[in-house]
């Protein structure tokens, strides 16, 4: 499972390649804020609920409050819910703003852009 940011979704969906994030884990979370503000089209709104109703998306609250409430203080709402969430769940984090992956990385250590610098090829095929 991964966490992820709104802008690296709406690039995906609007370059209609989304299922690439498949290829390297199985399920995404999103926290509520990064649901709404993805969903402000709604195609792309249809297009995550789709996803929620295979199982292949869940929306989970980040938690801390407080923590949240720290990081709104740099960075904006689906950025800081996010990162919150990756925190509390120990998991990697696709985030492409630079001061968001710089603050999730400097003060939570936390794996963030994972995509940076990946070379996408042919070559690459799903797990099996």
């Amino acid at each position: 499972m991964i966490v992820s940011d709104r802008a690296a979704l709406i690039s995906l969906i609007n370059i209609g390649e989304f299922d690439l994030l498949y290829l390297f884990t199985e399920k995404i979370l999103i926290p509520p804020e990064v649901y709404d503000e993805v969903s402000v089209v709604e195609e792309d709104r249809r297009f995550l609920d789709v996803l929620k109703g295979q199982g292949k998306l869940a929306v989970v609250e980040s938690g801390d409050v407080s923590l949240w409430e720290a990081l709104r203080i740099c960075l904006d709402r689906g950025e800081s819910a996010a990162i919150v969430l990756a925190v509390r769940e120990g998991l990697p984090l696709l985030i492409d703003e630079k001061k968001g992956r710089q603050t999730a990385g400097r003060t939570f250590a936390i794996s963030s852009g994972f995509f940076r610098g990946l070379k996408l090829t042919s070559t690459i095929s799903p797990r099996l």
